[in-house]
């Protein structure tokens, strides 16, 4: 991997302080300052690993680590997965759902 890659894996994501996040149903459902809804969903239905990912996002786990626990809990090749993982995670940076550090 890049250093960039690397630089990215190590940086702690966090829920902005504005935004609820919480499972409803199925589905984790995100509303930010603005009063937009997020909804996590595949074409299928309720996105099993985007809301993992929400789970695991608890302000101390760096991306590396959050990748760490999907490659143990899905069989997913690892630079997929962190590729996957960066992508998805700056999406809710773009929604102003999270931050990083």
């Amino acid at each position: 991997m890049t250093d960039a890659v690397g630089e990215n894996l190590a940086q702690i994501p966090r829920i902005k302080t504005d935004t609820l996040v919480q499972k409803v149903g199925d589905t984790w459902v995100a509303v930010g300052s603005d009063e937009t809804l997020h909804l996590f969903k595949d074409e299928g239905g309720p996105s099993e690993v985007g809301g993992r990912i929400v789970e695991l996002i608890d302000g101390r786990r760096s991306v590396e680590q959050i990748v760490d626990t999907l490659c143990e809990e899905f069989e997913v090749p690892r630079e997929q997965c962190a590729s996957d993982t960066l992508k998805f995670i700056g999406v809710l940076i773009g929604k102003n759902i999270l931050v990083v550090s």
